[in-house]
């Protein structure tokens, strides 16, 4: 009897324990929804670039910062070249805020997603949804091949790269 009593509190203090911290980190995430976006809309400067685009909404899973973690680290390691030059710029979109849902049509944005969008002259050119990288998000050696390979042909696409 004293098992049962003592399990079912346990439970319950984990219920409780686990809504607060879920309450706490969407809280966090809301106040945090800022995005880098607002300097700039993308191609607006009229030059030819490629924007490595991390797609979001305000909650995100652990898939999707695996996500994002792949993508960055991945960034700041192997082209660190190309984004001083300004010819490869990352930005991080949250798809939930209203100035950013033109996007959504634009990138037929469904869930989190890493998109590489090639601009000329202010005018999207091509674009392509990396969809693999869910299904590498929690494999580096997968993820990064993948990715660089990918972002390697967008860039030579628009002539970019040295």
């Amino acid at each position: 009897m004293f098992s049962k009593s003592f399990t079912g509190i346990l439970l319950l203090l984990f219920s409780l324990f686990s809504l607060g911290y879920a309450f706490h980190t969407t809280l966090r995430d809301l106040r945090n929804q800022g995005t880098p976006m607002a300097e700039e809309r993308l191609g607006q400067d009229g030059k030819q670039k490629v924007y490595v685009l991390y797609l979001h909404g305000n909650a995100k899973c652990i898939t999707c910062k695996e996500i994002l973690e792949r993508t960055t680290e991945t960034l700041e390691s192997s082209f660190v070249m190309p984004m001083n030059k300004g010819v490869l710029v990352y930005r991080e979109i949250n798809m939930d805020l209203p100035e950013n849902r033109e996007y959504a049509n634009t990138f037929e944005y469904f869930a989190t997603s890493v998109v590489l969008a090639l601009y000329e002259k202010g005018e999207l050119k091509t674009w392509k949804n990396l969809d693999k990288v869910w299904d590498f998000a929690n494999n580096p050696d997968a993820f990064v091949p993948y990715f660089t390979k990918e972002l390697e042909s967008m860039l030579e696409k628009g002539g970019l790269t040295p």
